[in-house]
This record gives C-alpha cells, structure tokens and sequence, in this order.
C-alpha cells in the first residue's frame, strides 16, 4: 500500500502553521514607509510648484496664441487685458465689447510685466501697435520660491514664447 503525503508535509512544514507576517514585521515596513516619505516630500512639493508655473506659462502662450487668432480672423483689433490690472489674477480677451475668452485667477502664483503692462492689443494683421513695447511675462511661485521661473515674452511680430528663467 502507497503512502499518501500532503504537499506541506512533502517540503518538510507543519500541517498546523499558519501564514503571514509577524506584528513587529509590519511595524518595520510601515516605519521604513513613513520614512521615505518624509524624505521625498520636499522634492515632490518643488515638483508641484514648478508643475503649477509650467501650466500658467502654458496658459498664457495659448491665450496670447488665441487672441492673434482671433486679431487675424476677424482683421480687427483683439485685446488680452489683466483682470484688475494683474496678470495673476487673470485676463480676459475681447473684440470691442464681444468677449472671447477669459481665464480666472492663480493662485500660489505671481505673474509680473518688467514694462508694467496690463493689457496686450492685436492689430488683424496679427501684429502688435506700431509704437508697443514687447511683452515680457516672469511666472513664479508663492509657495515655494525656489521653483523654476519661466518667462513668456511677445515679440513686436506677435510671436509670443516661453523659456525657462526670469525675463531679463
């Protein structure tokens, strides 16, 4: 007659063991957790901020692209104008008294003119006035002032571009 063993049997385990991880075992891996975490918070928050001047400069391009659009296809005056007179607080774009476009307030953010300009007018040509100044936009963060700045600037020919670092 054969005999029959049990496959815990078969690698030498006791029938009557039961699986898992000990109390302290878990006590361990949560702390180790907790301290990766801790070290990686700092990093992350920088990330998040320099994230957050990303998409507002981003924003900016596409309202500035969409307001020379918009300049060439009606071949009329369009005007992207700070809300309140600040970037930061957002802008709205307008043809006449038709409104286009507008974007509301950032928050954490400050979004500052080296020439003070609050608003930006595209002939329908899509050029800007003869005579306007360039715009040049620095975008930077309140919460963490170590992020990256970036710097959005509109040439005279209403090209507007984006680089990394302050406008100079």
């Amino acid at each position: 007659m054969q005999k029959h063993t049990t496959f815990s049997a078969w690698l030498g385990r006791k029938k009557n063991r039961v699986g898992g991880f000990t109390l302290i075992e878990l006590i361990i891996v949560i702390t180790i957790a907790g301290i990766l975490a801790a070290a990686a918070a700092p990093s992350f928050r920088s990330f998040i901020a320099s994230q957050r001047v990303k998409t507002a400069s981003f924003d900016l391009i596409a309202a500035l692209t969409q307001t020379r659009s918009e300049a060439i296809k009606r071949n009329a005056n369009v005007s992207m104008t700070a809300t309140g007179g600040n970037w930061k607080d957002g802008w709205t774009i307008a043809s006449g008294l038709t409104t286009l476009g507008a974007k509301s307030a950032y928050k954490g953010l400050t979004i500052d003119d080296l020439n003070g300009a609050v608003a930006v007018t595209f002939r329908g040509d899509g050029r800007l006035p003869t005579g306007a100044t360039a715009l040049n936009l620095t975008v930077t963060s309140t919460t963490m002032p170590s992020a990256t700045k970036r710097c959005i600037s509109l040439s005279l020919s209403g090209q507007p571009s984006s680089k990394t670092g302050s406008c100079s």
